[in-house]
């Protein structure tokens, strides 16, 4: 595993297990719309952010770097890739997770090239979960998955126009897709990182200048 965190591996740690225990089911569920995703959208260099790339099938992206808990702790921004560096990021929970989802957010658009896909998966807080996860704190009863960030999709989305994003989809793990799917425990969305307007520079006009051809050329005066 890549970078050290107690705190962030902590927060994976338990949600990971919590998906295991509590929630298999949509796990299932979570797993299999992300493959749908990548069908759709392939990948061939990717880095894995969150819950790691178990969620993932190998041959969905081949050259697939799992960084994990990386990034989740705002001490360990910026990510320890290159800018432009890779054709995918898969926020698994990343977002959740994070102690700066938004810095983590402008790191993922700094290490993906013009052209590549973001896809994040995440709680929603407008769901069933959402008004749980309220009754949970305020219970005093938070505990893995209600101390989560659950951010909005659509804030996300609005984040993501403003690093450079076109969003393209919100769908639910269990299918759902436009209005119905901001009703679904978890989202998954998907944007492209537009690619850089490149001008070309038009070469200056030169103006021909006729010469008298009486007009002996002088040598050049030395310096």
């Amino acid at each position: 595993m890549i970078g050290s965190s107690t705190a962030a591996e902590d927060r994976a740690r338990r949600l990971a297990e919590w998906y295991r225990r509590r929630a298999p089911r949509l796990r299932r569920c979570a797993a299999a719309a992300l493959r749908r995703a990548l069908g759709e959208w392939p990948l061939h260099e990717a880095v894995v952010l969150g819950l790691g790339s178990e969620w993932l099938e190998r041959r969905a992206a081949p050259l697939l770097l799992d960084l994990h808990d990386w990034g989740l702790d705002a001490a360990h921004l910026p990510l320890p890739l290159d800018s432009g560096g890779c054709d995918g990021v898969v926020l698994l929970h990343a977002l959740d997770l994070a102690a700066d989802p938004h810095g983590l957010l402008r790191e993922a658009g700094r290490v993906l090239r013009p052209g590549g896909y973001l896809i994040a998966l995440g709680f929603n807080p407008f769901s069933p979960y959402g008004a749980w996860r309220l009754l949970r704190r305020a219970a005093g009863r938070p505990g893995p998955p209600w101390n989560l960030g659950f951010l909005a999709p659509l804030r996300i989305n609005d984040w993501l126009r403003l690093l450079g994003f076109t969003p393209l989809c919100v769908r639910g793990a269990h299918g759902l897709a436009g209005g119905a799917a901001l009703l679904d425990n978890v989202y998954l969305l998907v944007a492209h990182k537009r690619p850089e307007a490149l001008t070309p520079l038009r070469p200056a006009r030169r103006r021909l200048r006729a010469v008298p051809l009486a007009v002996r050329p002088t040598a050049h005066r030395a310096a």
